[in-house]
Order: structure tokens, then sequence, then C-alpha cells
């Protein structure tokens, strides 16, 4: 499923707002997908195509990564690639990139770090700054998209975008310009490529506009300063990650068991390992981090994206 912006001239609206009736909205469709989209026809045939349409329209998520429920209709895992080196830069974690030959669902499990990502297709480039995630959501990539990005150590942050205003796929989509150009902070910037974004990171950080915690990572761990407040450190945590230390700690908790999981550990192993209760708390932490349950994960999911 293909999703585009609209350009709006004078006295034009959106495509949902222009969409107004099936049949219009029915025409929509046939100009932003490709024909045969097997994705766009199962949105059409349980929810019509005047929803179809407004969802199409929306920028909830990267674009060209759509939300979909889970169930026996999720597409095979076939036609993503992925690849994730580690960053030379202090303030990151990873650069990643990721591309679909072919339409794809998977799952884009919890994460408490945030991101820079940048989705291609075709002549079209967006700009996503994404904060955490506190819950597995299934995605689906279609086909000829391409994505990279960096994703941040824990505790940096832009302050014109509080990561606790980006969580859970609630992106912040920056202005782009003409000659590949992105604005931030009313000024241009030339539009990274995946071989050079360390380049644009580190531009960010001396324009004071990506600046890092360096208590965060105390306070991860139970520790502050002396004269700060455990209520100041909560405060300070939240601001800097944009969740609480303790849903990060349940989030990595998780994180872990499913890596144990998915490299064939028994379940009975990760339950102990991974510091859980019993099978049932794992299986339910498995299924909000994940969205799969630990069978599943040890059967060899194809993709995860964690």
């Amino acid at each position: 499923m293909l999703t585009f912006p609209v350009t709006k001239g004078p006295g034009m609206g959106t495509i949902t707002e222009l969409a107004s009736d099936e049949r219009r909205a029915r025409i929509a469709l046939a100009c932003m997908t490709e024909p045969g989209d097997a994705v766009t026809s199962g949105l059409v045939g349980k929810v019509g195509a005047v929803a179809t349409v407004g969802l199409l329209d929306s920028h909830a998520v990267l674009p060209g990564l759509s939300p979909v429920e889970s169930g026996p209709s999720r597409l095979p895992p076939m036609g993503l690639t992925f690849d994730a080196v580690a960053g030379e830069l202090p303030l990151v974690q990873r650069v990643w990139s990721a591309s679909c030959d072919a339409a794809t669902s998977f799952t884009s499990a919890a994460k408490g770090s945030s991101m820079i990502a940048f989705a291609r297709t075709c002549d079209r480039l967006t700009v996503h700054l994404r904060g955490p995630e506190t819950r597995a959501t299934q995605l689906i990539c279609p086909e000829g998209w391409e994505f990279f990005g960096v994703e941040l150590q824990l505790g940096a942050y832009l302050p014109l975008f509080p990561p606790s205003g980006l969580a859970d796929l609630n992106d912040a989509l920056l202005p782009t310009l003409s000659g590949d150009r992105i604005l931030l902070d009313n000024r241009d910037w030339e539009m990274p490529t995946e071989q050079n974004v360390d380049v644009f990171v580190n531009r960010l950080v001396r324009a004071g506009l990506l600046i890092f915690d360096p208590l965060v990572d105390e306070i991860r761990h139970g520790e502050r300063p002396r004269a700060m407040s455990e209520r100041t450190a909560q405060i300070r945590f939240r601001r800097a990650v944009g969740i609480s230390r303790r849903k990060l700690v349940s989030i990595e908790q998780a994180q872990h068991a499913a890596q144990l999981l998915a490299a064939g550990g028994s379940i009975a192993d990760v339950v102990t390992v991974g510091g859980y209760y019993d099978q049932p708390q794992l299986a339910r932490a498995m299924r909000w981090a994940t969205g799969h349950t630990p069978g599943e994960l040890r059967s060899g999911i194809p993709f995860v994206a964690f």
C-alpha cells in the first residue's frame, strides 16, 4: 500500500476531503495505488473505500509502513531486507537501512530509543522523528520503498521535539524543500544519504538541536545525584527518553527475552534468565512487546524489528 502526500493549491482540499463518497474514493484509490494492490483491496473490503482513503492520507507512521490488523490476512514476510551497523558517533546507537522488494508484513517491537528516519519511493523522500514504542505494532512495507535512519543513544533527543510527544508512532514529519533540503529550526539543511547520515547528525549536535542528558544512564540504573529528588529524576528521565524508567526497564527486559527465544532458548530457561515469575507472565510480555507468543518466536518468525 503506497501513501502519498497531498499538495494543496488554492481552493483545494485533501484527498480525504475530496473523496466524500464511495465512487470518488475508488477513483482516488486508483490514482494513489498500484493496479491489483492486494493490501488496498483488502482494506476496501473491510472498511470501505472512503475509510481506506482516510488511512492512506494519514501520516501517523512512516509513509509506506502502514499499520494492519494481526491475523491470517498478514502478508508473508519475504521481501524485506534489513541491515544495521553500530553507530560511530557518541549519540548514535546504530545506523540502519531497509528495503522492500515485495509487499511485506512485519512486527515493529516495543523499543525505548528514539530515531531519525528517512523514507524514499520514486522521487519522494520524507523525514521523520520517531519516539519510543511502548507496544508492538504490525506494519506493512509495500514494494519499492527504501528506508534508512539512525537510532539514537538513550538520553539523546531534539528539544524542539520532545520524545514523549513522538511516542507510539506519533511521528513529527519535517518539511522538505526543493533541491533535497530539510527545514528544521527555520533553517534549511542538506538531505543526508545512508552513507553520510552521521555527518547530518554531527551538524545537529554542533547546532545544539540534538543534545544528550548524561544523567539518564545513572537514573536508568536507579542512581541519581544526592541533591536531586526522586520526582525530579523521574521528570528529567521522561523528558529525555519519552517514557518512564519503569516502562523502559520492562521494554528492555522483554527485548532480551524475545531475543533469547528467537535464538532457540527454551521457554522455561527464558522465564528464569529473563526474570519473569512464570510462563504466563512471559507470554503476556511477549504479546505486548513483540506481538507474538514465546512459541512463535522460538519457531522462527522471519523478521521482528527490535
